[in-house]
């Protein structure tokens, strides 16, 4: 016999935060002080499974030291801002971007009400109280403070679709994962916080939880979507079937090592204009550090294998010209010999290493004061689009969940105290087709596990990090003829089988964003590499592709400018580290496609 979904319960709240990383609880704790009762969801545990808790460091909102070999921090503002514009090709939002640069130096400093212990370059000397990873401190100190604060939590609830009023977002209907109970949230505002898609990749660096869920509700809510075809990457992931699939690039002694093609080659060189000696660690010998240009890397490494210089689908990293007492240099490159690579004699052995996807840069459009183009729907953090542009600067990530969660929070807050009590329309509550799921015969259906890992490998295969019109066109069909086959065959035997189910129709529906854009873009650009288009094409795709559901119910796409920008193309003045290092690969990517 079947599970049958339990009772309807009715919350009212005043604003309700979806999504419980560093955005979502800097948002719920800004509508708590602007005084307004606040109530914040999370499909899992509150605060510690999100890709705020996994991130390396809040690096560039501050002149001050950076964290040795991990990541670079601007002189100011000004330089950071420069440098955002740059790496992100001018596809941003400058407007977006200012803010997070200018504004981030004072939110980072804020942290420290909310007992945040480890500001590494505001309070600290780089190498001292370094935790792995960084964005835990962050994490438990916001939870607690939210503790504190009284805020209403309610973990393991999974929402599944916006409510509307006349077109105005009025709440959220969830699927209590722990008794099968529907959760119906009725605010004056909802703030999407809830993270990016990086799990339709069968390689990232990402918690499992990263399903696409709020560009999903945005869109079938109405709310307009840009770059989804940005997609960012972090290339040394391990490729070792035995091995965690983790990056180890926090570890000292990582950095002295090589990237290898099967051929033995050390083949960055071919990509990056060396400034430095082979023998020093990676910022040295290119000018920059690798998390401001890891889309870079990724790209060189994606195009040796594609050009058949790979090994089993990845490529080597040689970690045995480590000098001995680099390894003992920080915990972190202990951690990565004894645990990340345990097994593995590092002194002879090199290991199999391959991008996986880190973040989604596109999302909702929105403002400076976090609107969406939706009445009563905010967004902030990695669910909102065009704070990056096509590319991200190490750190960055913790700098816009930061700044423009507390934006979110406090705006949607200052709405709800002008705004009248809404209602819904009982029917929008998709009750009966969660059952569907439910009373499927298991006999004659499909797990949804087998689905979600199939549209992984379409979507790393076809639509990563090196992309053509063709593979982007096969991607496109294998995912309408899986979707078609075995979207209405997927059963669930239990609650959290039944959000996998939601979670995999919230992800073919994202593929569709990605792919179709991805397929418009007839350039190369930041972290979007079209090997049948290799360069950057400002003349015809300075614009940002927009997506949204139009009045027949379908996807409809559009392009629209780069709006007033400060810098463009014309303009820039590369004058920092990173432009240089950026110009050195322009001028290889020209030597290598005879431009």
């Amino acid at each position: 016999m079947s599970l049958v979904l339990g009772k309807v319960q009715k919350v009212h709240t005043d604003v309700i935060v979806i999504g419980s990383g560093l955005a979502g609880c800097r948002a719920a704790i800004e509508a708590e002080r602007v005084g307004v009762d606040v109530t914040l969801i999370d499909k899992s545990i509150i605060g510690y499974n999100s890709s705020s808790r996994m991130a390396g460091g809040h690096i560039k909102a501050a002149a001050a030291t950076p964290r040795p070999f991990t990541s670079s921090t601007p002189a100011s503002p000004e330089q950071h801002f420069k440098d955002k514009i740059l790496i992100g090709e001018f596809l941003g939002d400058q407007e977006l971007t200012e803010i997070m640069c200018y504004e981030g130096p004072a939110r980072k400093q804020e942290l420290k009400d909310f007992g945040v212990p480890r500001l590494i370059g505001v309070d600290e000397g780089p190498d001292k109280l370094f935790s792995f990873p960084l964005g835990m401190s962050y994490m438990s100190s916001l939870v607690d403070t939210i503790g504190k604060m009284g805020i209403n939590v309610c973990k393991r609830m999974f929402p599944i679709d916006l409510l509307l009023d006349k077109g105005i977002v009025v709440g959220v209907y969830c699927l209590d994962l722990d008794n099968g109970n529907i959760v119906v949230y009725v605010a004056k505002a909802v703030v999407l916080a809830c993270g990016g898609v990086a799990e339709a990749y069968k390689r990232n660096d990402t918690p499992v939880t990263l399903t696409g869920d709020g560009y999903a509700m945005g869109y079938r809510a109405g709310a307009d979507m840009v770059n989804m075809e940005m997609i960012h990457w972090e290339p040394f992931v391990h490729a070792e079937p035995d091995l965690p699939m983790m990056d180890r690039r926090e570890a000292i002694a990582a950095w002295y090592g090589e990237l290898r093609n099967k051929n033995g080659e050390e083949f960055l060189p071919n990509y990056f204009r060396r400034v430095g000696s082979s023998k020093d660690p990676f910022h040295l010998e290119y000018g920059a550090y690798n998390p401001d240009v890891r889309h870079l890397v990724s790209r060189a490494m994606g195009l040796e294998v594609y050009e058949g210089r790979g090994d089993k689908g990845a490529v080597f990293f040689d970690l045995s010209i480590v000098p001995e007492e680099k390894w003992t240099a920080d915990g972190p490159s202990g951690y990565l010999k004894h645990v990340l690579c345990r097994g593995y004699d590092l002194s002879k052995e090199w290991i199999h290493v391959m991008p996986g996807v880190v973040a989604t840069l596109g999302g909702l459009v929105i403002n400076e004061r976090c609107e969406t183009t939706l009445p009563g729907l905010y967004a902030a953090g990695e669910v909102s689009g065009n704070v990056h542009g096509a590319s991200r600067l190490g750190g960055d990530a913790l700098s816009d969940a930061n700044v423009f969660g507390a934006r979110a929070g406090g705006s949607a807050a200052r709405h709800a105290l002008r705004t009248q009590k809404h209602e819904y329309d009982e029917a929008q509550v998709h009750r009966d087709g969660l059952q569907k799921i439910l009373d499927r015969d298991p006999s004659t259906g499909t797990q949804p596990y087998k689905v979600r890992d199939q549209i992984k490998e379409i979507m790393y295969d076809s639509v990563g990090i090196i992309r053509t019109g063709e593979s982007i066109e096969l991607a496109m069909n294998q995912l309408e003829q899986l979707e078609s086959n075995e979207a209405t065959r997927i059963y669930a035997d239990d609650w959290p089988s039944l959000r996998m189910a939601v979670e995999v129709d919230n992800m073919f529906l994202v593929c569709r964003m990605i792919t179709k854009s991805a397929l418009m873009r007839t350039e190369s650009r930041g972290v979007s590499f079209r090997y049948d288009y290799p360069f950057r094409d400002d003349v015809n795709w300075l614009k940002t592709i927009h997506i949204r559901l139009d009045s027949s119910g379908k996807m409809a796409f559009s392009t629209e400018p780069v709006k007033n920008p400060r810098y463009d193309p014309t303009n820039m003045p590369y004058d920092t580290p990173i432009s240089k290092a950026w110009q050195g690969v322009q001028e290889k990517m020209a030597l290598k496609f005879k431009r």
